[in-house]
């Protein structure tokens, strides 16, 4: 074997050791789940990449970040000790239902509106192919595509064009939730 051979045997084991490692790590902590399945590979995620390149965004896309990684303030992810189901539910729309990313994306009914525009956004920056596909797709996997991982296998420039319109959307619905909570908890 030659030693350029050589090279890159090591370095994809290396890559393979060090790609276990990680997928073990993220799998140790159950809040990852949603980050796991969306971020597949040892690479710089997608928001990062729209942060580099249009700084005035980044503000959204750490809050998408915050979606993914399960470090936001829905209250699924309330951490008191003593927190039971019932302070885990939604209180925007009082259905009982518990307030997790996809609860609070796609089916709150007080974020109805605002949801439409996120869905605008992405009928204005796709075709309508693309946009029917998005439509058709299981809830999970609508998440999954609003917050970066391209199940659709579309073009990376036209899949990252549609996450940099429709991210200020998500981010306005995101602090019109916020806002919300707080004045019907306070």
């Amino acid at each position: 074997m030659g030693r350029h051979a050589w090279k890159r045997v090591v370095k994809r084991t290396i890559s393979e050791v060090e790609y276990a490692y990680w997928e073990s790590s993220c799998r140790l902590y159950t809040k990852l789940s949603l980050y796991t399945s969306i971020i597949t590979r040892i690479e710089p995620c997608v928001w990062w990449t729209i942060a580099k390149c249009r700084p005035w965004l980044n503000k959204c896309c750490k809050m998408m970040v915050r979606l993914v990684t399960n470090e936001h303030k829905l209250h699924t992810n309330i951490k008191h000790p003593d927190s039971m189901h019932k302070n885990k539910l939604c209180i925007l729309c009082n259905t009982n239902s518990v307030e997790t990313v996809e609860h609070f994306l796609l089916y709150c009914q007080p974020l109805e509106s605002q949801r439409n525009v996120v869905f605008s956004c992405i009928k204005e920056c796709s075709t309508d192919a693309v946009f029917n596909s998005f439509m058709a797709l299981p809830g999970y996997a609508k998440i999954k595509f609003i917050l970066g991982s391209n199940v659709l296998n579309l073009d990376i420039m036209l899949f990252t064009d549609i996450l940099i319109n429709c991210t200020p959307q998500v981010y306005f619905m995101y602090e019109l939730r916020n806002m919300l909570d707080e004045l019907s908890s306070g």
